[in-house]
């Protein structure tokens, strides 16, 4: 490592919170590696991101993972690593890397997330990380079917087992995103096989693989799998299907402050009030999904909603309620970092 490099290093060591920093550095031959205390902080920050990311600020955590990652790519770029240190490294850049690209797709940035998510795949094959593999396989599945791929979506799904088999806590959201792409295809008796599939794999999770409600990657919770189904349920055209599991677990999702989980359930919950023909209480859920994620807007949610006020004036026509949420709607921003 050159001077100008060192020093750009240590420059970026010096954003985090860590005191004694020359005892974290070990320097060998003019080269700068990590310490076991760096990498123990790295998996600190990692954990604090994933528990917190449904509760805070999108645009926070981009913040967050935008100052980190700098320094975790230099120390790949700068040092000299083997065997547990080189994975625990790529394994953090793969980990880190793969938040930034879920950042980028609730702020709407689909071509920045495509590339991220594919660079965070390659740090996780190279750092034997198959859970965050399959995870990252799902989310380009949920882009491909977005993207109108349903096909390559369904395939993306499947290949998630791959990497975990198909007791992993993360084959249960790949049954379930699965089931999506069943969803778009027209196969809609398969999204019931699908979704069946999700819960017999959550049912025989142990309580540390179950974790807690909300964003996750090693670990899949029963309320989480309910939101998902909910929303596989509306797209597949069984909204009543959805109601099922809406009220199962919209008040868990509000005790955990789980706020993107809380706001998407609500939608789906609206759905499933239309099909009983209780049009203003399903507005209402919508306007109270926008009021809990006023600080937390995302691509998603914003996308569930434009959903669901599309298909309910194409199935009742011309509402001054709907007019009135399309306008909140149009208003409605995701931040842009």
């Amino acid at each position: 490592m050159g001077d100008t490099g060192r020093r750009r290093f240590l420059q970026l060591l010096a954003g985090l919170p860590l005191v004694g920093l020359s005892d974290l550095l070990v320097v060998r031959a003019g080269t700068v590696s990590a310490s076991a205390e760096i990498l123990d902080y790295f998996d600190r920050q990692i954990t604090d991101l994933i528990d917190g990311y449904e509760r805070r600020p999108i645009a926070q955590t981009a913040v967050r993972i935008r100052r980190e990652l700098p320094t975790i790519r230099s120390l790949l770029t700068e040092g000299a690593y083997r065997g547990d240190q080189a994975r625990r490294l790529r394994r953090t850049a793969g980990r880190l890397t793969a938040l930034q690209a879920a950042t980028r797709t609730d702020l709407n940035d689909t071509p920045a997330a495509v590339n991220l998510f594919s660079e965070a795949f390659r740090l996780a094959d190279s750092a034997g990380d198959r859970p965050l593999q399959a995870w990252i396989r799902c989310w380009q599945s949920s882009i491909a079917r977005k993207g109108g791929d349903p096909k390559r979506a369904l395939a993306l799904a499947d290949n998630a087992t791959r990497w975990v088999g198909t007791a992993h806590p993360v084959a249960a959201r790949a049954a379930v995103v699965g089931a999506w792409a069943q969803a778009a295809l027209g196969n809609r008796w398969e999204v019931h096989a699908r979704v069946g599939q999700a819960w017999t794999i959550v049912g025989d999770l142990d309580r540390d693989a179950h974790g807690e409600p909300g964003f996750s990657v090693d670990t899949m919770h029963t309320t989480s799998i309910g939101e998902m189904s909910a929303a596989v349920y509306v797209e597949a055209g069984f909204p009543d299907m959805a109601g099922v599991y809406t009220e199962a677990v919209q008040m868990s999702l509000d005790l955990a402050g789980a706020t993107g989980r809380r706001s998407l359930i609500r939608v789906s919950a609206a759905s499933a009030a239309i099909q009983r023909g209780d049009v203003e209480h399903a507005v209402a859920l919508v306007h109270n999904a926008m009021d809990i994620s006023a600080d937390r807007p995302s691509a998603r949610l914003h996308e569930r909603i434009a959903a669901f006020t599309a298909t309910t004036r194409t199935d009742l026509g011309a509402m001054s309620e709907l007019d009135e949420l399309e306008e909140r709607l149009r208003t409605w921003r995701t931040p842009s970092i």
